[in-house]
């Protein structure tokens, strides 16, 4: 057993870091928030740690209250299992290393005044967990330490200074996070965004649900800390507090809002309370940029008002990662405006969230920047006349011939743009040219003549009922409410072939089904990879059926001006920014609508030895082809009448009733449904 070899590197005095943030402004009084913070941050760069000398998976970086420990690991292991920091910032690391005859754990404990490190070995101690432990957190105190097995849903308390195992305590879940507490109590918060607390005594064995779901959608918790009679959680996206003598958990606040990224790791690591209010440290770890973020938190009346910049608000249900890191840099450029982004609460449904949304804009209220969440409210803002047209600002700021002017000008209607996406996607239905011909795209009379010549065929698309073909038909096809006979046929044809292959029977395009589904929505394009190494070059890209045989369809998020904000000019700023050459390249997952950045992402995943995974020429060439002849429709579908033909239409699939008889409903209802309309 060989001790860990000292690499750390004690990156900065926190004091001396903070002392360095600036005097802070006079606060303004606006009413954003009750209470609310300000980020101020810095940058450490992890020097002495190459990406050519060390795997950089291999290192951690463990803040305490007084320094961010940073270390890499010898060969001789192969990597950290957790870590933890305990009191008078001592700092726990569990090291494994991969032997002949099995793994090997040690336990490395090192002292926060005098930075010695001793080495214990924890073979025995955690033989009882079996060869596949997965020790998902740990807690310190001065003399134990307290190990989670998400593997077998046990908590094992070790004496660290003997290397024995004094008891295992089983759980009824599997515990991701720890934190001790007051009176010897471990706190425990269950895995992968659950939100369930417990408590745990260990000199009892005794575990205790506490509360249930503090936080849900905005994370998995990553961080853990206990003072007094509060628990702080760093989640993924933010930071919470539970209070324990009173069980309510609160969000403070999104880090994205104070120029926080979380990249793959977060910690809180020190709270304390002052007469000015509290003050929060995190770390964040960017594992890729191989830099440290240290932010002091402190309270303000909002976060611009350090600054004195004009706040923009943006409004989403949630927000992709590359969008919150233009949020980010964007307040960082800006030495005018400031982004602020508003989500939903953990308690919020997406109904709930865009119902509530809704009712502001439409009051003359509401963000800055938003995004509609369907086309039918798209379309109902346009006609209430909340959006801003956007033409005139594109007109003025962008050169339209650098962009896919089908992407640029998607939400086009009645010659105004009312949004702007800086990204896409791409869907479309794929078959095999034998059986529907070289066609690029095809009217649904011309779906439904290929489907009677291919009587071998047993179903239009895997895994399809008959309700969701007629989804697809109706929605993508265009047909109008009012065109009965139109729907009519959609429903023979939702009847005829929306069924699914036998239990067991695998689908093969163009023996058993007709077409499947495909999206592209990235350069690396491996859907599309994946159906030519299967099937060879015997492809057709079609589209969905549509009467003008356009149905290759672009998707996108499209962002609006509210234009009753009055901060339309800081609004624009942003949607411009995301527009620009910088965050374009910044992408992931979805094409950027700007050509040069499309071309260079697309040329780079061409050809390169090495990766099965990069593009041929000639598939490079068929997605651009698709690209261009892609279009951002949707159907104006108002979701009112698709409830009335869909709940009509499953009595005629269930054969309760006649189509006759459910034509007749649907045509009554829809009838009535558009005369109170009116």
């Amino acid at each position: 057993m060989r001790a860990m070899k000292s690499c750390c590197l004690i990156i900065l005095i926190l004091l001396s870091l903070f002392s360095g943030c600036g005097k802070e402004q006079p606060v303004k009084e606006q009413s954003v928030k009750e209470k609310t913070y300000y980020t101020k941050h810095q940058l450490i760069g992890l020097s002495g740690i190459e990406k050519g000398d060390v795997r950089i998976q291999n290192y951690r970086c463990i803040p305490t209250e007084k320094y961010v420990y940073v270390t890499s690991y010898p060969e001789e292991y192969c990597y950290c299992l957790t870590w933890c920091t305990g009191t008078e910032d001592d700092i726990a690391m569990v090291c494994v290393k991969t032997e002949s005859e099995g793994s090997r754990y040690w336990l490395h404990m090192i002292d926060g005044e005098t930075k010695k490190e001793e080495v214990y070995p924890l073979d025995d101690a955690l033989a009882s967990l079996g060869e596949y432990g997965v020790f998902s957190a740990m807690s310190v105190t001065d003399k134990e330490l307290v190990i989670a097995d998400s593997a077998t849903g046990a908590v094992v308390v070790i004496d660290y200074r003997t290397g024995t195992q004094t008891r295992v305590i089983p759980t009824e879940t599997t515990i991701s996070y720890l934190a001790h507490g007051k009176g010897g109590i471990v706190f425990c918060m269950a895995p992968e965004g659950d939100g369930t607390l417990y408590t745990l005594q260990p000199s009892g064995g005794k575990v205790e649900k506490k509360a249930e779901q503090i936080f849900l959608r905005t994370g998995r918790g990553k961080s853990f800390l206990v003072e007094e009679d509060v628990l702080w959680i760093g989640t993924d996206t933010a930071l919470f507090s539970y209070h324990m003598n009173t069980g309510k958990a609160e969000e403070l606040f999104s880090y994205v809002n104070y120029d926080i990224l979380p990249h793959n790791n977060v910690w809180i690591f020190h709270s304390i309370s002052q007469e000015d209010g509290e003050q929060w440290k995190l770390v964040t770890d960017n594992q890729e940029a191989c830099q440290v973020e240290v932010c002091r938190l402190s309270p303000v009346a909002f976060p611009g008002a350090a600054i004195e910049k004009e706040v923009i608000t943006l409004s989403n249900y949630w927000l992709v990662d590359s969008l919150k890191e233009a949020v980010v840099a964007f307040n960082k450029s800006s030495d005018k405006y400031r982004v602020e982004v508003i989500t939903a609460r953990d308690t919020e449904e997406f109904a709930d969230y865009h119902n509530n949304q809704t009712i502001q804009i439409l009051s003359g209220e509401g963000p800055d920047i938003f995004s509609a969440p369907s086309r039918t409210n798209y379309i109902d803002f346009i006609q209430k006349g909340v959006l801003e047209d956007l033409l005139p600002y594109m007109q003025a700021d962008l050169e339209e011939e650098k962009y896919f002017t089908n992407a640029l000008y998607a939400y086009e209607n009645q010659g105004k743009v009312f949004a702007v996406s800086p990204d896409m996607d791409i869907s479309l239905l794929v078959g095999r040219q034998e059986v529907i011909g070289q066609r690029k795209g095809w009217t649904f009379a011309e779906l439904c003549g290929v489907m009677e010549a291919n009587p071998q065929i047993k179903a239009f698309m895997p895994d399809t009922d008959a309700l969701s073909v007629l989804q697809l038909c109706y929605f993508y096809g265009g047909i109008e409410s009012t065109d009965f006979e139109a729907l009519r046929q959609c429903i023979l044809f939702a009847q005829k072939y929306g069924q699914a292959l036998p239990d067991g029977e695998e689908p093969v395009l163009g023996e058993n089904v007709l077409l499947m589904e495909m999206y592209l929505n990235g350069p690396a394009a491996e859907n599309l990879q994946d159906f030519i190494k299967r099937y060879g070059n015997d492809l057709a890209f079609v589209g969905y059926p549509r009467e003008d045989r356009q149905g290759i369809r672009q998707a996108s998020t499209g962002w609006s001006i509210n234009a009753n904000s009055s901060h339309k000019e800081g609004a624009w700023a942003f949607l411009c920014f995301l527009l620009e050459r910088e965050y374009q390249y910044t992408l992931r997952g979805s094409f950027p609508i700007m050509v040069e950045v499309y071309e260079k992402k697309l040329t780079e995943n061409v050809g390169r030895a090495g990766s099965e995974r990069y593009l041929s020429e000639e598939e490079r060439s068929k997605i651009r082809e698709l690209t261009d002849e892609s279009n951002a429709f949707m159907k104006d579908l108002d979701y009112e009448v698709w409830d009335i033909v869909s709940n009509e239409a499953q009595y005629y699939f269930a054969g309760i009733k006649t189509l006759d008889e459910v034509m007749e409903i649907i045509q009554g209802r829809l009838e009535l449904y558009e005369s109170e309309k009116e």
